[in-house]
């Protein structure tokens, strides 16, 4: 409710805005969208899913662990979706299900343990039962419904790990295994090491390539080159600035130039040609500034003959 109060949960920049999880974000120092993706939803159809489809599980567990062992299992498992989606997937993600399959895994682990031998889990109707449900997500992720394979089988190993060390009689050392286990894959989600390299840096998206149609939209992998763009212009890249701004410029709504216009003019000075389209699209169209529109076409014209796809379609 409060993220639609403020936007719409199922628009992209609303949900990195509460929270979701990205991999650039989360490596330009937002650790902790690894955890608060976990109460962010997509829509009301995806909070009121997962809230039907974890009923059943977790009741389950929760009367086998206890309220306080139930809870930690679950965000931990949540984490380890988290952590699983930053390290393995370029997109952004949100929802309980890392947690959900956390707890699925959880109740796998109990039955295990309940039953006593693999031999005996692996014939137990109800284990074959969940295993088939899981199975049914996986197919319905891949082929038709937007899920996050990285959060549910992040969450799921983690939960079910989760569970079989809390179960131990005495699990000091395998605790110890876990938190190491699981510290490695935040590790790996979270990349500190590039922080300390050069600040207009990034791991997956070269921003000198990337190349930009009329509105804004990079050519090629626009779902990731748009949250990177962001997260690199936070560090400090100029050019992923460039990219950022003018993905959020619209022709049919005229933006203010007092922050964007700054960064142009400083991009262009330095040789970037997007960077000029943008200073002669705001001039011309976005400032609304009559006497500054012949230097405004001059700025088109000059940053399409210097390559910029972007300034030869709006010179148009």
């Amino acid at each position: 409710m409060w993220i639609e109060r403020h936007g719409s949960s199922t628009d992209i920049d609303t949900l990195l805005r509460f929270g979701a999880v990205e991999p650039m974000h989360v490596r330009a120092g937002e650790y902790w969208r690894i955890a608060s993706y976990m109460i962010v939803h997509i829509g009301w159809g995806h909070l009121l899913l997962n809230t039907w489809a974890g009923v059943s599980w977790s009741a389950v567990v929760e009367r086998a662990l206890g309220g306080w062992r139930f809870l930690l299992v679950y965000v931990l498992a949540g984490i380890g979706g988290g952590a699983a989606c930053a390290a393995f997937s370029h997109s952004v993600t949100a929802g309980a299900s890392g947690a959900m399959f956390g707890i699925i895994g959880a109740l796998l682990a109990i039955r295990y343990r309940t039953l006593g031998s693999f031999a005996a889990f692996s014939k137990d109707r109800g284990v074959r039962a969940t295993l088939g449900q899981i199975a049914i997500w996986t197919v319905l992720g891949i082929v038709a419904l937007p899920m996050s394979q990285s959060a549910h089988f992040g969450g799921f190993i983690t939960g079910a790990l989760a569970t079989l060390v809390l179960m131990l009689p005495r699990r000091g050392a395998a605790w110890a295994a876990f938190s190491v286990a699981l510290l490695g894959l935040c590790l790996a989600a979270t990349r500190p090491w590039d922080l300390a390299q050069s600040r207009a840096a990034t791991t997956t998206v070269d921003f000198a390539t990337v190349k930009i149609g009329r509105l804004g939209q990079p050519k090629e992998h626009p779902e990731i080159v748009a949250p990177a763009a962001k997260a690199a212009c936070k560090r400090g890249g100029e050019r992923a600035c460039v990219v950022q701004l003018i993905g959020a410029l619209d022709p049919e709504d005229h933006p203010g130039c007092v922050r964007a216009y700054p960064v142009f003019e400083q991009a262009c000075m330095h040789g970037d040609v997007d960077g000029c389209a943008g200073q002669g699209f705001l001039l011309g169209i976005g400032c609304g500034i009559p006497q500054e529109l012949p230097r405004a076409m001059e700025l088109l014209e000059r940053s399409c003959e210097m390559g910029s796809e972007y300034g030869c379609e709006l010179k148009l």
